[in-house]
């Protein structure tokens, strides 16, 4: 927000440390009190905590209530791209991801763990029961977040969640969460998918096929219209240490040409220039 002289308040930064600043509202618990109280505070096995540690142990777990509250409200936005009334602003969901983002520069020490442990009990608990909206403000703030903290996330959530989005046993709500985060990685990123792939997942991650399959231009791609050759290009790009002359040799090959003929992509009745049988090549590129 910008003053009418000019100067800029309530910026996301300042909002954190107002936010945080929630922390100071807690006593001590009654027991380090009434030690405190006592005379004999330097007595052999005393428990009182340092001065300066008597307000972080009163408000001790506050991090997991503010990321319930703010991801609370992150939910609840305006969905993208809604033309009805709605009681936010548009740009909501974009602010409070950025007071979020500040939290986390502001304590880094507590925030960043507690994000993690909230975001891994919604998905495990909370998605299924998120409406289609909800689901996606939820992944587009992690997708921002990411983006924003060097794409620092622990291996073993990306395994766990890989099953959910990578499979074809058929869409999911945790699924498309995953699908709409990595998407919106890469459509923030200059360099696209590449850099989800390269500085986000881990190495050989099986969620890769759904990350270049599925961003193609900020369009989705069907599953059906997926080829094996697109699959097998991909593989040999990301999952092998295959030559990058030879794959360029091979795109461009009568080889590929003809296996690509038995793909099952339907003939180009109306002679169509956006059918799939005129760009396939460009689309493996």
């Amino acid at each position: 927000m910008v003053s009418d002289a000019g100067a800029e308040r309530n910026t996301a930064k300042e909002v954190a440390e107002q936010v945080w600043a929630i922390s100071h509202l807690f006593r001590p618990p009654t027991d380090v009190a009434i030690v405190a109280e006592n005379d004999g505070d330097d007595a052999e096995g005393s428990t009182i905590p340092p001065n300066d540690n008597k307000l972080e142990l009163a408000s001790k777990g506050i991090e997991y209530g503010i990321i319930e509250t703010l991801l609370s409200l992150i939910v609840q936005c305006t969905p993208t791209g809604c033309s009805m009334p709605s009681s936010s602003p548009i740009n909501q969901h974009l602010y409070l991801s950025r007071v979020l983002l500040e939290l986390t520069k502001l304590k880094p020490s507590l925030m960043p763990q507690a994000i993690v442990l909230a975001t891994s009990d919604m998905f495990q608990d909370f998605l299924p029961s998120l409406t289609p909206s909800a689901r996606e403000n939820l992944g587009r703030w992690l997708a921002f977040h990411l983006a924003n903290t060097e794409y620092q996330w622990p291996k073993a959530y990306w395994d766990h969640w890989t099953p959910y989005a990578a499979t074809a046993v058929g869409r999911n709500s945790r699924g498309e969460f995953i699908r709409v985060a990595l998407h919106s990685m890469a459509a923030s990123s200059s360099e696209g998918a590449v850099t989800v792939v390269e500085e986000c997942l881990p190495p050989g991650s099986m969620l890769v096929p759904s990350v270049f399959l599925n961003h193609q231009e900020g369009a989705t791609v069907a599953e059906e219209e997926v080829t094996n050759t697109e699959k097998d290009m991909i593989n040999r790009l990301w999952s092998t240490s295959e030559d990058p002359d030879t794959i360029r040799q091979y795109l461009i090959s009568d080889e590929l040409t003809e296996s690509h003929g038995d793909s099952g992509i339907m003939e180009n009745v109306d002679n169509s220039m956006y059918h799939p049988s005129v760009w396939w090549r460009a689309r493996l590129a």
